[in-house]
Protein backbone atom coordinates (compact mmCIF):
# COMPACT_ATOMS: atom_id res chain seq x y z
CA UNK A 1 0.00 0.00 0.00
CA UNK A 2 3.00 2.34 1.18
CA UNK A 3 4.42 1.80 -2.11
CA UNK A 4 1.49 2.57 -4.59
CA UNK A 5 1.06 5.78 -2.37
CA UNK A 6 5.17 6.11 -3.35
CA UNK A 7 4.36 5.75 -6.71
CA UNK A 8 1.52 8.02 -7.25
CA UNK A 9 3.72 10.74 -5.73
CA UNK A 10 6.70 10.33 -8.00
CA UNK A 11 3.37 10.84 -10.91
CA UNK A 12 3.59 14.67 -11.75
CA UNK A 13 -0.54 14.36 -12.14
CA UNK A 14 -0.80 13.16 -9.21
CA UNK A 15 1.38 15.46 -7.59
CA UNK A 16 -0.70 18.48 -8.33
CA UNK A 17 -3.27 17.06 -6.45
CA UNK A 18 -1.25 18.07 -3.40
CA UNK A 19 -0.01 21.62 -4.47
CA UNK A 20 -1.24 24.85 -4.19
CA UNK A 21 -3.06 26.49 -7.23
CA UNK A 22 -1.80 30.36 -7.49
CA UNK A 23 1.47 29.87 -5.16
CA UNK A 24 3.37 32.77 -5.55
CA UNK A 25 7.35 32.03 -5.77
CA UNK A 26 8.23 35.14 -3.75
CA UNK A 27 8.81 35.74 0.05
CA UNK A 28 6.00 36.94 2.15
CA UNK A 29 5.22 40.65 1.81
CA UNK A 30 5.81 43.03 4.46
CA UNK A 31 1.98 44.17 3.96
CA UNK A 32 0.66 41.09 5.54
CA UNK A 33 0.35 40.35 9.20
CA UNK A 34 1.43 43.93 10.75
CA UNK A 35 -0.42 47.60 10.18
CA UNK A 36 0.92 48.62 6.84
CA UNK A 37 1.12 52.30 5.92
CA UNK A 38 1.19 53.61 2.52
CA UNK A 39 1.72 57.23 2.10
CA UNK A 40 -1.14 59.31 0.73
CA UNK A 41 -3.26 56.12 0.30
CA UNK A 42 -6.04 54.07 2.83
CA UNK A 43 -4.86 50.43 2.64
CA UNK A 44 -6.11 46.97 3.76
CA UNK A 45 -5.63 43.37 3.68
CA UNK A 46 -7.75 40.94 2.69
CA UNK A 47 -7.41 37.00 3.31
CA UNK A 48 -9.41 33.85 1.86
CA UNK A 49 -8.91 30.10 2.80
CA UNK A 50 -8.67 27.56 0.61
CA UNK A 51 -11.67 25.55 2.07
CA UNK A 52 -12.36 23.21 -0.72
CA UNK A 53 -13.20 26.09 -3.03
CA UNK A 54 -11.47 27.09 -6.85
CA UNK A 55 -8.28 29.25 -6.71
CA UNK A 56 -10.41 32.07 -8.77
CA UNK A 57 -13.11 31.87 -6.10
CA UNK A 58 -10.78 32.45 -3.47
CA UNK A 59 -8.94 35.03 -5.15
CA UNK A 60 -12.35 37.06 -5.60
CA UNK A 61 -13.42 36.69 -1.92
CA UNK A 62 -9.50 37.54 -0.70
CA UNK A 63 -10.60 40.85 -3.10
CA UNK A 64 -13.82 41.10 -1.28
CA UNK A 65 -12.80 41.30 2.05
CA UNK A 66 -9.93 43.60 1.62
CA UNK A 67 -12.66 46.04 0.05
CA UNK A 68 -15.24 45.47 3.02
CA UNK A 69 -11.72 46.14 5.50
CA UNK A 70 -11.03 48.61 3.34
CA UNK A 71 -14.49 50.53 3.41
CA UNK A 72 -14.41 49.76 7.53
CA UNK A 73 -11.40 51.45 8.31
CA UNK A 74 -12.46 54.65 6.15
CA UNK A 75 -15.97 55.01 7.75
CA UNK A 76 -14.26 54.77 11.40
CA UNK A 77 -12.24 57.49 10.27
CA UNK A 78 -15.19 59.73 9.23
CA UNK A 79 -16.79 59.13 11.88
CA UNK A 80 -14.39 60.09 14.12
CA UNK A 81 -13.88 63.41 12.10
CA UNK A 82 -17.62 63.77 12.46
CA UNK A 83 -17.48 63.52 15.96
CA UNK A 84 -14.69 66.16 16.43
CA UNK A 85 -16.37 68.24 14.39
CA UNK A 86 -19.48 68.38 16.60
CA UNK A 87 -17.64 69.32 19.62
CA UNK A 88 -15.89 72.12 17.94
CA UNK A 89 -19.61 73.55 16.67
CA UNK A 90 -19.62 75.00 20.21
CA UNK A 91 -17.34 77.66 18.80
CA UNK A 92 -19.48 78.60 15.79
CA UNK A 93 -18.77 76.25 13.68
CA UNK A 94 -22.61 75.59 12.18
CA UNK A 95 -23.60 72.10 10.34
CA UNK A 96 -26.36 70.95 8.62
CA UNK A 97 -27.63 67.44 8.74
CA UNK A 98 -26.71 66.98 6.08
CA UNK A 99 -22.99 67.05 7.04
CA UNK A 100 -22.81 64.49 9.31
CA UNK A 101 -23.37 61.44 6.45
CA UNK A 102 -20.52 59.31 5.95
CA UNK A 103 -19.30 57.87 2.05
CA UNK A 104 -21.55 55.08 1.31
CA UNK A 105 -19.45 51.69 0.66
CA UNK A 106 -20.53 51.77 -3.53
CA UNK A 107 -19.52 55.30 -4.14
CA UNK A 108 -16.24 54.41 -2.35
CA UNK A 109 -15.12 51.55 -3.99
CA UNK A 110 -15.27 53.51 -7.53
CA UNK A 111 -11.89 54.63 -6.84
CA UNK A 112 -10.12 50.68 -4.86
CA UNK A 113 -7.54 49.17 -6.84
CA UNK A 114 -6.19 46.03 -5.99
CA UNK A 115 -2.32 46.70 -5.46
CA UNK A 116 -0.96 42.83 -4.87
CA UNK A 117 -1.86 39.58 -4.03
CA UNK A 118 0.64 36.40 -2.49
CA UNK A 119 -0.59 33.04 -2.21
CA UNK A 120 1.35 31.60 0.71
CA UNK A 121 2.79 27.73 -0.93
CA UNK A 122 2.23 25.90 3.03
CA UNK A 123 -1.28 27.37 3.52
CA UNK A 124 -2.72 28.14 0.46
CA UNK A 125 -4.09 31.36 1.84
CA UNK A 126 -4.65 34.34 -0.31
CA UNK A 127 -4.07 37.75 0.63
CA UNK A 128 -5.20 41.21 -1.20
CA UNK A 129 -3.65 44.21 -0.67
CA UNK A 130 -6.24 46.80 -1.34
CA UNK A 131 -6.21 50.79 -1.36
CA UNK A 132 -7.64 53.83 -2.61
CA UNK A 133 -5.85 57.23 -2.38
CA UNK A 134 -7.09 59.73 0.31
CA UNK A 135 -7.52 62.47 -1.96
CA UNK A 136 -9.91 60.11 -4.15
CA UNK A 137 -11.90 59.84 -0.82
CA UNK A 138 -11.77 63.22 0.08
CA UNK A 139 -13.10 63.85 -3.56
CA UNK A 140 -16.35 61.40 -3.15
CA UNK A 141 -17.35 63.04 -0.12
CA UNK A 142 -17.07 66.43 -1.36
CA UNK A 143 -19.57 65.04 -4.24
CA UNK A 144 -21.63 63.25 -1.76
CA UNK A 145 -21.94 66.42 0.71
CA UNK A 146 -22.76 68.93 -2.14
CA UNK A 147 -25.22 66.58 -3.62
CA UNK A 148 -27.26 66.65 -0.13
CA UNK A 149 -26.18 70.09 0.40
CA UNK A 150 -28.09 70.80 -3.43
CA UNK A 151 -31.18 68.29 -2.59
CA UNK A 152 -31.47 70.81 0.99
CA UNK A 153 -30.94 73.92 -0.65
CA UNK A 154 -33.96 73.50 -3.26
CA UNK A 155 -35.95 71.59 -0.47
CA UNK A 156 -35.80 75.05 1.86
CA UNK A 157 -36.00 76.85 -1.11
CA UNK A 158 -39.22 76.10 -2.38
CA UNK A 159 -40.25 76.07 1.59
CA UNK A 160 -39.26 79.94 1.44
CA UNK A 161 -41.09 80.91 -1.92
CA UNK A 162 -44.48 79.02 -1.41
CA UNK A 163 -46.81 81.68 0.08
CA UNK A 164 -49.31 79.13 -0.26
CA UNK A 165 -47.88 76.38 1.79
CA UNK A 166 -46.33 79.37 4.19
CA UNK A 167 -48.52 82.24 4.82
CA UNK A 168 -46.38 83.18 8.38
CA UNK A 169 -43.78 85.50 6.41
CA UNK A 170 -41.21 84.16 9.21
CA UNK A 171 -41.58 80.69 8.92
CA UNK A 172 -40.80 81.46 4.72
CA UNK A 173 -37.53 83.55 6.22
CA UNK A 174 -36.51 80.85 8.50
CA UNK A 175 -36.12 78.39 5.88
CA UNK A 176 -34.59 80.62 3.09
CA UNK A 177 -31.80 81.35 5.45
CA UNK A 178 -31.22 77.33 6.01
CA UNK A 179 -31.50 77.25 2.12
CA UNK A 180 -28.71 79.83 2.37
CA UNK A 181 -26.50 77.77 4.76
CA UNK A 182 -27.03 74.94 2.73
CA UNK A 183 -26.07 76.75 -0.22
CA UNK A 184 -22.60 77.54 1.17
CA UNK A 185 -21.82 73.92 1.41
CA UNK A 186 -22.50 73.31 -2.54
CA UNK A 187 -19.07 72.76 -4.62
CA UNK A 188 -20.87 73.14 -7.84
CA UNK A 189 -18.12 72.84 -9.84
CA UNK A 190 -17.91 69.31 -8.72
CA UNK A 191 -21.54 68.91 -9.73
CA UNK A 192 -20.60 69.94 -12.94
CA UNK A 193 -23.44 72.37 -12.14
CA UNK A 194 -20.77 75.30 -11.90
CA UNK A 195 -23.46 77.52 -14.17
CA UNK A 196 -26.65 76.95 -11.82
CA UNK A 197 -24.13 78.65 -8.83
CA UNK A 198 -24.97 82.49 -9.65
CA UNK A 199 -28.71 81.60 -10.18
CA UNK A 200 -29.45 80.50 -7.28
CA UNK A 201 -27.88 82.87 -5.55
CA UNK A 202 -29.61 85.30 -7.21
CA UNK A 203 -32.95 83.65 -6.19
CA UNK A 204 -31.95 82.87 -2.56
CA UNK A 205 -31.38 86.72 -2.22
CA UNK A 206 -34.04 88.21 -4.01
CA UNK A 207 -36.13 86.20 -1.63
CA UNK A 208 -34.50 86.74 1.07
CA UNK A 209 -35.06 90.56 0.57
CA UNK A 210 -38.79 90.10 -0.56
CA UNK A 211 -39.31 88.61 2.66
CA UNK A 212 -38.15 90.76 4.55
CA UNK A 213 -39.83 93.78 3.10
CA UNK A 214 -42.86 91.79 3.75
CA UNK A 215 -42.15 91.28 7.58
CA UNK A 216 -41.17 95.11 7.93
CA UNK A 217 -44.53 96.03 5.79
CA UNK A 218 -46.26 93.57 8.01
CA UNK A 219 -45.48 95.89 11.44
CA UNK A 220 -46.86 98.52 10.70
CA UNK A 221 -50.51 96.66 9.76
CA UNK A 222 -53.40 95.58 12.74
CA UNK A 223 -55.51 92.76 12.26
CA UNK A 224 -58.89 93.33 14.33
CA UNK A 225 -61.72 90.70 15.72
CA UNK A 226 -64.97 90.53 17.20
CA UNK A 227 -65.97 87.41 18.33
CA UNK A 228 -68.79 87.02 20.45
CA UNK A 229 -68.39 84.06 22.94
CA UNK A 230 -72.16 83.55 23.54
CA UNK A 231 -73.31 83.33 19.77
CA UNK A 232 -76.43 85.80 20.24
CA UNK A 233 -75.28 88.40 17.95
CA UNK A 234 -75.17 87.86 14.27
CA UNK A 235 -71.76 88.17 12.17
CA UNK A 236 -73.39 91.74 10.40
CA UNK A 237 -73.11 93.64 13.93
CA UNK A 238 -69.46 92.31 14.72
CA UNK A 239 -68.17 93.42 11.63
CA UNK A 240 -69.53 97.12 12.16
CA UNK A 241 -68.16 97.13 15.10
CA UNK A 242 -64.53 96.17 13.33
CA UNK A 243 -65.71 98.84 10.66
CA UNK A 244 -66.15 101.43 13.79
CA UNK A 245 -62.55 100.86 14.97
CA UNK A 246 -61.53 102.09 11.26
CA UNK A 247 -64.09 105.30 11.22
CA UNK A 248 -62.27 106.24 14.41
CA UNK A 249 -59.10 106.42 12.49
CA UNK A 250 -57.61 103.40 13.51
CA UNK A 251 -56.80 102.12 10.47
CA UNK A 252 -57.46 98.09 11.06
CA UNK A 253 -57.95 95.21 8.99
CA UNK A 254 -60.56 92.63 9.59
CA UNK A 255 -59.50 89.39 10.24
CA UNK A 256 -61.54 87.09 8.35
CA UNK A 257 -60.65 83.67 9.38
CA UNK A 258 -62.67 81.83 12.24
CA UNK A 259 -60.61 82.28 15.30
CA UNK A 260 -63.00 81.79 18.67
CA UNK A 261 -60.54 82.85 21.00
CA UNK A 262 -57.69 85.31 21.05
CA UNK A 263 -55.26 82.83 21.00
CA UNK A 264 -56.38 81.20 17.95
CA UNK A 265 -57.14 84.90 16.05
CA UNK A 266 -53.29 85.36 17.23
CA UNK A 267 -52.04 82.47 15.85
CA UNK A 268 -54.47 83.19 12.40
CA UNK A 269 -52.73 87.14 12.80
CA UNK A 270 -49.22 85.81 12.80
CA UNK A 271 -49.67 83.81 9.86
CA UNK A 272 -50.83 86.89 7.51
CA UNK A 273 -47.49 88.65 9.09
CA UNK A 274 -49.76 91.35 11.17
CA UNK A 275 -47.57 92.90 13.75
CA UNK A 276 -50.52 93.82 15.99
CA UNK A 277 -53.73 92.58 16.66
CA UNK A 278 -57.11 94.01 18.11
CA UNK A 279 -59.80 91.73 19.55
CA UNK A 280 -62.70 92.72 20.69
CA UNK A 281 -64.79 90.16 23.09
CA UNK A 282 -68.68 91.32 22.65
CA UNK A 283 -71.07 90.10 25.10
CA UNK A 284 -74.69 90.15 25.14
CA UNK A 285 -77.19 90.36 27.67
CA UNK A 286 -80.65 90.74 27.80
CA UNK A 287 -83.49 90.81 30.64
CA UNK A 288 -86.86 92.10 30.86
CA UNK A 289 -88.35 95.14 32.81
CA UNK A 290 -91.16 94.68 35.31
CA UNK A 291 -92.73 96.88 32.68
CA UNK A 292 -92.57 93.59 29.99
CA UNK A 293 -89.75 95.90 28.03
CA UNK A 294 -86.94 94.15 27.62
CA UNK A 295 -83.40 95.65 28.09
CA UNK A 296 -80.51 94.78 26.34
CA UNK A 297 -76.94 95.39 27.05
CA UNK A 298 -73.35 95.11 25.36
CA UNK A 299 -70.29 94.89 27.16
CA UNK A 300 -67.59 95.09 24.80
CA UNK A 301 -63.77 94.89 25.98
CA UNK A 302 -60.72 95.77 23.82
CA UNK A 303 -57.47 93.99 23.82
CA UNK A 304 -54.29 94.89 21.94
CA UNK A 305 -51.41 92.45 21.13
CA UNK A 306 -47.58 92.44 20.07
CA UNK A 307 -47.72 89.98 17.78
CA UNK A 308 -44.13 89.85 17.12
CA UNK A 309 -44.33 89.16 21.28
CA UNK A 310 -46.85 87.87 21.74
CA UNK A 311 -48.21 89.70 24.70
CA UNK A 312 -50.98 92.38 25.28
CA UNK A 313 -49.84 95.56 25.24
CA UNK A 314 -53.02 97.53 25.92
CA UNK A 315 -56.24 96.31 28.10
CA UNK A 316 -58.15 99.34 28.43
CA UNK A 317 -61.45 98.89 30.67
CA UNK A 318 -64.23 96.84 29.00
CA UNK A 319 -67.49 99.64 27.86
CA UNK A 320 -70.68 99.28 28.21
CA UNK A 321 -74.34 100.62 26.39
CA UNK A 322 -77.81 99.60 27.00
CA UNK A 323 -80.73 99.58 24.47
CA UNK A 324 -84.23 99.01 25.42
CA UNK A 325 -87.06 97.34 23.27
CA UNK A 326 -90.72 95.20 23.93
CA UNK A 327 -89.03 91.91 22.43
CA UNK A 328 -85.46 90.49 20.76
CA UNK A 329 -86.32 91.79 17.33
CA UNK A 330 -86.54 95.45 18.88
CA UNK A 331 -83.52 95.85 20.21
CA UNK A 332 -80.85 97.50 18.55
CA UNK A 333 -77.71 96.28 18.74
CA UNK A 334 -76.33 98.27 15.69
CA UNK A 335 -76.88 101.01 18.50
CA UNK A 336 -75.52 99.99 21.20
CA UNK A 337 -72.46 98.94 19.50
CA UNK A 338 -72.23 102.98 17.89
CA UNK A 339 -71.97 103.57 22.20
CA UNK A 340 -69.89 101.17 23.23
CA UNK A 341 -67.55 102.05 20.08
CA UNK A 342 -67.63 105.74 21.24
CA UNK A 343 -66.80 105.26 24.38
CA UNK A 344 -63.79 102.76 23.64
CA UNK A 345 -62.54 105.39 20.91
Amino acid sequence: MLGILLAGMSDPAAASLFTCDGASDTPKPEWIGKDYNLQGYYSAVGVADKSGKPFAQRRQQSEADAKQHLVEQIEVTIRSENKQSKQVGSSGVTQSASSEVSVISNELLRGVTIREQWVDADTCMVYTLAVVSRDSVAQTRNEKHSRLHYIQMKTFLADGTDRELNRDPQVRKTALEQAKLEFNGIDFAILNEGYAREAYARKINDALTAVNKELADSQSRTAAKAFNPDGKLPASVLRKIVDRLNAAGRKVELLLDDCSDAGECRARARERGYGQLITLKVDARTETSAMGAMKGTMTISETVYDIAQDKPIKTPPAATAQVIGWDNEELNWDLAADKVMQELK
